[in-house]
This record gives C-alpha cells, structure tokens and sequence, in this order.
C-alpha cells in the first residue's frame, strides 16, 4: 500500500488557533474593500511577478499582526526562508 505524507507543522497550527482566538474576541474589524465581492481594485497575486503583490489582506485592526512564526527545524526551515523572502519583497 502507497501513502503520502505531508511535512506537519505545529506552527501552523498555532497560527490558525492565534487567528482563531482574534476572532472569539472580537479582536476584528472590516474586511479590506478590494477583497469583497465585487471588486474591481483586487490584485490576482498570480498575475505578477512571482506570484506576488503588495496588498492588505487583513482588517486595518490587524494589518501588522504576524500570526506564523516559522521555526528552523526541517521542512520548517525552508518554508521561512520563503516566508522571510515574502516580507522582504513587501518592504520593496
């Protein structure tokens, strides 16, 4: 018999529970204008250059919050050289 694995991540489990938590709080405001339906000011990330735009996607409320915080262990590494590489092109 064939079975597939996937890398497992706690830390993203953590991350979902945080956003999780933020919600039963209340800690929320309006969703960004350009992701309700219909928009006409949406930007499809994969319509640019790595797949990639500078746009909000959490509420203003929460627009800096870091839910992931990537770890250096196996998979993980690889997966914050890719989250490190993303926040680096939103500060360009």
């Amino acid at each position: 018999m064939f079975y597939l694995k996937s890398p497992k991540s706690n830390t993203a489990h953590i991350a979902l529970d945080d956003a999780l938590s933020d919600i039963e709080k209340g800690n929320v405001s309006d969703i960004p204008k350009h992701l309700r339906n219909p928009s006409t000011t949406y930007k499809y990330p994969h319509d640019y250059k790595n797949a990639f735009v500078k746009q909000q996607y959490l509420p203003d409320k929460l627009k800096n919050k870091k839910y992931y915080h990537p770890k250096e262990l196996g998979y993980e590494h690889k997966l914050k050289e890719i989250y490190l590489y993303l926040e680096n092109l939103k500060k360009n």
